[in-house]
């Protein structure tokens, strides 16, 4: 099926571009996805004879004006597997296929120009001229492609199309735009409902097709991959046709009308005429925005008719059949009369009691007495369960809700199953179903259905107010991810801000990091260091080295350059309050400036190292081995007059104390004799620290399975400051 249906307008989207930096105040980045200063008159001209029941007159329509399940165009490409049709061609012989130059010259040269006199460039055949050897084409055409074809279409009805050939078409380099309408027929004896076209290989480029109708526009190049590929493209009549110019190569296409046989006249596919459908939904909305009794639905939620997993690539594009339709034809008058439309994806629950009769153990037990536990469990199979009387509990939940684009916002809106118009979320067979036992003879049943809802409701009103931003990482990193543009787009550069946005009131979200990834390949990809600086301000790389992780800062460094980034490196200095971090990040680009032989930043990491040293973040025992190592490096008087006070500021842990000593013993020995007289004194301050915060009677709490928690006297505690005094000879 084709991928895209409905083109979205890209210059009025739901969230405008707001390209203010993020600040503390997050103001709600929603607002007018269009100007008010040109309001429709008609808008204000109240209505002689309004809905008086919106959701019910809504319902109406969807479901007599948007039946059609169909599409109005279908394509298809296929690989060398397709066969060869083996063309021949009266006067002059067979004609060779992938097509070549020499081949185009023969067949132009028996063709006649383009009925159209503006069409130079394009040459046709009529069909009587040309012949398929190959028996296999035609069955291709009608029982493989044909099929296809007519089930995108969904133009089967009760009898399958034929495909009958009208003619020969080759567009070459220069050949002018063509446009092409065909009109509906009203003559019932008319069983043309349509028109089939296959390209057959043969090198070209341009000649992209766009399909339009009622609103919806499929795009199609294909000139991609044409040398090795057969397309197919079939379209009901009625669709607008409009073919770009092929600028190299030959485009050589079969022509088939599509046939429907009439057996019933009743059978005959056709596109629906959408005006008077339109026209009431764009009445019903009219009386919503204009009623003033306050006893209008405050949304409507539309179930869709088919089913679309929920992923970061969906969004309105995603949608087919009858809910294409829809969209096509709902989301202009939405922009027009200032309303809002949502996605949402919702799972409905339907829990059923069940019940089995007991017969079984009763006669193996001999008598109506027998309880559950004497009875075995598994002689009643879950087939023998049946519904009981009573009444099914159902819930529904919404899972996630976007806006057209697949965008993930946050709404102030609970949506109940008696909400739903459209149709019931628990029609059709279930998503996920589980049986679970409660007793011998009684169970539930639970039965899962994910379904997409369309919501609408009219702009500014409290429902709309409620409306941000919403969890957008997956959203906006698969989006800026598939991205190969070399210059930001307008769209880009809003969904980078939406996602500063949400890394910024979402902080503690796991997907922070990923998010920071992305903006850095965005940035790099862009050139563009000043976005990846907010970037990282606003997801607090500077606070939290881990974000960009170690080797990302030195790559951003390679990539950017050392002014461009030494004031937010010294930012991550003083803001990260992880001593292991910014050590780590310091020892890495001092390796770094050696090998780069980058004087400044070698100078400027034995600067912050030693800064680092004079405002220690929170210490653990994980920490010594680090902090004895670099406080002795720098000599013993450096441990005790910097080191040793920044840690007994933080009140640390006896364990810490006890490990930190113990480090420092095993030192001893390699120090020199300096060093060794004072951290040896260091040793003892630590000992009298120990000993000065200890209890007169130190307590300890003993757990009980059986009672409450009691506290007693701790003498280990003492004994253990003893053993340190002693071993230490303080």
């Amino acid at each position: 099926m084709p991928a895209e249906i409905i083109e979205i307008d890209d210059s009025e989207d739901e969230i405008p571009e707001t390209m203010k930096e993020p600040s503390n105040d997050i103001d709600n980045t929603l607002s007018d996805f269009e100007s008010d200063n040109n309001e429709n008159e008609e808008n204000e001209k109240p209505l002689i004879a309004p809905s008086t029941d919106i959701k019910a007159d809504f319902e109406d329509v969807l479901q007599s004006g948007f039946e059609f399940d169909g599409a109005f165009a279908f394509s298809e490409r296929y690989g060398m597997g397709a066969p060869n049709p083996c063309l021949n061609i009266d006067g002059l012989g067979p004609i060779g296929i992938p097509l070549n130059q020499r081949e185009v010259s023969i067949i132009t040269s028996a063709c006649a120009p383009s009925g159209d006199i503006n069409a130079s460039g394009i040459w046709e055949m009529s069909p009587e001229k040309v012949h398929f050897e190959n028996p296999a084409w035609d069955i291709w055409i009608q029982k493989t492609a044909g099929v296809a074809a007519s089930d995108g279409l969904d133009a089967s009805g009760g009898v399958r199309p034929i495909f009958t050939f009208k003619k020969l078409v080759i567009h070459g380099p220069g050949s002018q735009p063509s446009h092409h309408k065909e009109s509906i027929s009203e003559d019932e004896s008319d069983t043309k409902i349509g028109d089939f076209v296959v390209i057959l290989p043969g090198l070209f480029q341009g000649g992209q097709l766009q399909l339009s109708h009622a609103g919806q526009i499929k795009s199609l190049n294909l000139a991609h991959q044409s040398g090795l590929s057969t397309s197919i493209v079939a379209a009901y009549s009625g669709v607008e046709h409009t073919l770009a110019s092929v600028t190299s190569g030959y485009r050589l296409s079969l022509l088939y009308e599509i046939v429907q046989p009439m057996t019933h006249a009743e059978d005959r596919p056709t596109l629906p005429e959408m005006q008077g459908a339109t026209q009431k939904l764009r009445h019903i909305m009219l009386s919503w925005k204009q009623d003033v009794s306050g006893e209008t639905p405050e949304y409507l939620a539309c179930l869709l008719q088919h089913q679309y997993p929920e992923s970061p690539n969906f969004s309105a594009k995603s949608l087919t059949g009858a809910d294409a339709l829809l969209i096509s034809h709902l989301h202009p008058l939405a922009r027009q009369l200032k309303f809002r439309l949502y996605f949402a994806h919702v799972r409905a629950v339907v829990k059923t009691s069940l019940y089995a009769n007991d017969w079984s153990c009763r006669r193996r037990r001999g008598g109506w007495g027998t309880s559950d536990d004497e009875c075995d469990w598994s002689d009643i199979d879950e087939a023998e369960f049946r519904d009981d009387d009573e009444p099914t509990e159902e819930s529904l939940r919404v899972s996630q809700i976007v806006d057209l684009r697949g965008m993930p916002m946050d709404v102030d809106l609970e949506l109940n199953v008696d909400d739903l118009l459209n149709g019931s979320a628990t029609d059709g067979d279930p998503d996920e179903s589980s049986f679970e036992r409660d007793e011998r003879t009684s169970a539930t049943r639970t039965e899962t259905y994910n379904r997409t809802v369309l919501l609408l409701w009219p702009k500014d009103s409290d429902l709309d107010l409620s409306v941000t931003v919403g969890d957008i990482y997956d959203y906006a990193s698969n989006a800026l991810r598939s991205s190969l543009t070399d210059v930001p787009s307008k769209r880009e550069r809003r969904l980078i801000n939406q996602l500063l946005v949400c890394c910024q009131t979402r902080r503690k979200n796991a997907k922070l990091g990923q998010a920071v990834q992305v903006l850095r390949e965005c940035a790099d990809r862009w050139n563009d260091v000043e976005m990846l600086l907010r970037a990282m301000k606003v997801c607090g790389a500077d606070k939290n080295i881990d974000l960009v992780g170690v080797e990302g800062f030195v790559s951003v460094y390679q990539a950017f350059g050392w002014d461009a980034l030494k004031d937010f490196y010294k930012d991550i200095m003083e803001n990260d309050e992880s001593n292991v971090r910014r050590n780590a990040l310091l020892a890495r680009l001092t390796r770094m400036a050696v090998e780069e032989d980058d004087v400044e930043v070698s100078l400027w990491c034995k600067e912050q190292t030693e800064r680092v040293l004079e405002s220690l973040g929170t210490v653990d025992t994980s920490q010594i081995p680090w902090l004895a190592s670099v406080g002795l490096a720098r000599g013993g008087k450096f441990l005790r007059d910097i080191i040793f006070p920044q840690l007994k500021a933080q009140k640390l842990s006896k364990p810490f104390w006890i490990a930190f000593i113990q480090h420092l013993r095993q030192c001893l020995k390699d120090m020199p004799t300096t060093s060794l007289r004072i951290v040896s004194g260091l040793i003892g301050q630590i000992v009298a620290l120990i000993a000065r915060n200890l209890p007169a009677f130190p307590t300890k709490i003993i757990k009980s399975a059986y009672g409450p928690e009691r506290s007693e006297r701790d003498s280990d505690a003492i004994l253990e400051v003893i053993k340190l005094c002693v071993e230490t000879e303080k």
